[in-house]
Order: structure tokens, then C-alpha cells, then sequence
């Protein structure tokens, strides 16, 4: 079997959904799997780590407009063809819908190759603001072979669009347990931002407006008298990042916020540890072009459940399945800060019931989240698709001609 994955961003570009890939690719046997994907900073270095094959061609095109449709995609369509004959693949996953989604349905209507769809929620929301782009999006969940949904507001999303139900599979992203889960030291941490004394709220983002930086201060804001020993650690970077400053200043919370950025990957597991509490007040952002971005799942919950930490999240998007309710922490209403301060009260209040909270958070991540267990059932999967479905002979022969087999 051999995969042909596409994917307009990859590591070193992180993100929910890259960091889903990468690491269902990186345990494939390394003959099942090549990865065709944009360059970015970093990617030479980065490439020449990984067992798997990574092929970059073209920079990423920040718009899909219809100049780049009519003038790039053209070029860039012949060349992931010839890839998809010089790589032999059985199969092709796509992880967006423009453009290795159309490509990938005119693949498999042309040249009989089937492919597998990766939706994560925010492609429903996000491209609903167009017709075009909303039919287009309709279109290549209707003809995947397979849609892996990364969650049940997913799901949801890809039967409104009409994909049968036997074509779609619940594996929502997991967690590196083995890494996140081992104990470490945080005492220089601690003395880093200032933490003598103090107990920690911590949120890992991108500093964006769905993330909810500025719920999580009103929140903090409303417990400033019930809890003066609270500090907020901020750790991520991205455009939203000054007008959270600029609010923390208005709410008399300056100094009681702490940011970081360029935390490395290895440190991470540390700014988890720090912390008392994991808040990612998430919600559903509309921007002036009427697009809905939302959190399609948010393994930082998992991340900090490795540590034994209870969380607090948005009942927005796929957090319903990152965060069980009353279990391993709480969600709230997205839009309320009063939700969200009574939920880090109880928390901060009940240290008992937040140690409980977080080791059942803890054995759910080790349970039902591990990242081996993911790429197994989706290797089984792909395995199940190229046994059941062959390519047509013309593709199959030229195959053979390219790689001389």
C-alpha cells in the first residue's frame, strides 16, 4: 500500500489539524506514506528528520481567488499528478478541500484512484459564506471514499451536507502521552514569571479571537477579589495578541498576566505542569466577511490532562469530545463570562475536586487518545479502501511504467 498525503501546510506549521496529520504519518511505515505539501520556513531542517517521504513544491497561496485558480492551480495540478503516478500511490488523503480536494475527485472520476477526506468542522463554517465554495466543499465529502471527521460536531456537519453515514468515521486527534504525561520540574519556571505564591491559569493558543483570551481576563477579572493570588499565563503568539494587552490594561489585570512565546515543543510539557488550571474559553468568531472560524477539536485539553490537570473549554465546535463535562473539567456557555468564572471558582475554590478532575483527565487521555492507536485505525482503514477499490488499468499501467514494476 502506498499513501499519497496532501496537505497545503505542514509541520514546521503548526496547528490542530497539521499536527494531526504529522503524527499519523509519521507512524506509517515509512514505505506506506509520502506527504506532498507547501514550503515554509524551517522545512529543509524539518524534512530531513522524518523516516517518511516529504515532497514541497510552490509556496503556500494565502487567497483562492480566481487568479490563482485560473494562472497556479492548473501548474499545480499537473505536478501532484505526475507525483501521484511517480509515487505508485494506491490511495490519496486530502487534508483541505482547495485545491487537493478537487484534485483528488477528479483523480478518482478520471483515473479510478479513490481518496480519503480529512473534515475538522471549521471547513463547514468557514465556507459556508460562498455558494461556490459551499457546493465545492459538498462535493468532495459526497465523493470521498471515506470522510475521517475529527469530531461529533463534524459528523453532524458532513450528514447536513448529505455524506452517507457508512462513509464517515468518528477518530478525533489524540495525544502523545508517553511525552506529555512525564513528570518534570518546574521551579525555574515558577521563578521565571513570577509564580512564588501564586496559583496558575493557563491557556495555549494562537492569539486569535475564537481563542478567547479576552473571556478568559473578564472572567479572571470577576474572581480578582475572591482570588488576588490568581496569575494568568499566556502562552502563544498571533495578530489579536495587542488587543489583549491593550484589555488586560483596561481591566486592571497587567500585573497579574504573564505571556510567553516560542515556547519550544519540548518546554510545552512544562507550562502545563505550572499550572492549576487549563482555560481555553473557545467559541464561534465571525469575521466581516461572514465566516464562521471555530475550534474543531483542541488537543490542548489532552495535552494538559497528561499532566493531571483539570480543564475548562467552550461548548463550541469539537471541544464536547476533548472535554468531558464534570469529569475532566467543565464547559460553558462561549459567550459568558460569568460561565467561565464560576467554573475556574470552583476549581480554584475545591483543590480536592480539581486533582480529581485532573487525573480522570489524565487516564482518559492514556486510555482513549493515544496517537498509536489513531494512526492504527486509520491505517486499517486505508488498508480496508485500496483491498476493496483498484484504479483503473490506464493508471495502473502507466504506475508500472514510471516506477518499473
Amino acid at each position: 500500500m502506498k499513501i499519497l498525503m496532501i496537505s497545503e501546510r505542514f509541520p514546521p506549521v503548526w496547528g490542530g489539524s497539521r499536527n494531526y496529520y504529522y503524527e499519523v504519518a509519521r507512524r506509517f511505515p515509512p514505505s506506506e506514506m509520502e506527504v506532498a505539501t507547501k514550503r515554509v520556513d524551517g522545512h529543509v531542517e524539518f524534512d530531513a528528520h522524518e523516516a517518511f517521504s516529504i515532497v514541497r513544491r510552490f509556496e503556500v497561496w494565502e487567497k483562492a481567488d480566481y487568479r490563482t485558480i485560473l494562472t497556479k492551480y492548473p501548474g499545480y495540478m499537473a505536478y501532484l499528478t505526475g507525483e501521484l503516478v511517480r509515487a505508485g500511490a494506491d490511495l490519496v488523503h486530502s487534508g483541505d478541500v482547495y485545491p487537493a480536494g478537487i484534485f483528488a475527485v477528479a483523480w478518482r472520476r478520471v483515473l479510478g484512484v479513490p481518496f480519503i477526506y480529512w473534515s475538522h468542522g471549521e471547513d463547514h463554517t468557514l465556507l459556508a459564506v460562498s455558494k461556490l465554495r459551499k457546493r465545492a466543499l459538498w462535493m468532495v465529502c459526497r465523493q470521498a471514499d471515506v470522510v475521517i471527521a475529527n469530531s461529533r460536531f463534524t459528523v453532524d456537519k458532513l450528514l447536513e451536507c448529505g455524506v452517507h453515514p457508512d462513509r464517515i468515521r468518528l477518530i478525533t486527534p489524540g495525544v502523545d502521552y508517553d511525552r506529555f504525561s512525564k513528570p518534570v520540574e518546574t521551579a525555574d519556571l515558577r521563578e521565571r514569571y513570577g509564580l512564588a505564591g501564586k496559583k496558575v491559569v493557563l491557556t495555549v493558543a494562537r492569539f486569535f479571537p475564537r481563542k478567547g483570551f479576552d473571556t478568559g481576563l473578564r472572567a479572571l477579572a470577576k474572581l480578582a477579589g475572591k482570588h488576588p493570588d490568581v496569575v494568568y499565563l499566556m502562552v502563544g503568539k498571533g495578530p489579536d495578541k495587542p488587543r489583549i494587552q491593550a484589555l488586560a490594561q483596561e481591566l486592571g489585570l497587567s500585573d497579574r498576566v504573564r505571556y510567553a512565546e516560542d515556547v519550544p515543543a519540548d518546554d510545552l510539557v512544562r507550562h502545563y505542569a505550572v499550572c492549576d488550571v487549563f482555560l481555553l474559553a473557545n467559541r464561534a468568531d465571525s469575521d466581516e466577511h461572514g465566516q464562521v472560524d471555530i475550534e474543531g477539536f483542541g488537543m490542548v485539553f489532552l495535552e494538559a490532562g497528561c499532566q493531571g490537570k483539570p480543564v475548562v473549554g467552550g461548548r463550541s465546535g469539537g471541544t464536547v469530545d476533548a472535554v468531558e463535562h464534570g469529569v475532566t473539567g467543565f464547559l460553558c456557555e462561549p459567550e459568558s463570562p460569568d460561565d467561565f468564572a464560576q467554573a475556574l471558582d470552583t476549581l480554584l475554590s475545591d483543590p480536592a475536586r480539581a486533582r480529581a478532575m485532573g487525573e480522570a483527565g489524565r487516564v482518559r487521555a492514556g486510555r482513549d487518545f493515544r496517537w498509536d492507536a489513531k494512526a492504527d485505525e486509520i491505517r486499517r482503514l486505508s488498508e480496508d479502501l485500496v483491498r476493496t477499490t483498484r484504479p483503473r488499468l490506464a493508471f495502473r499501467a502507466l504506475r508500472k511504467l514510471v516506477r518499473g514494476r
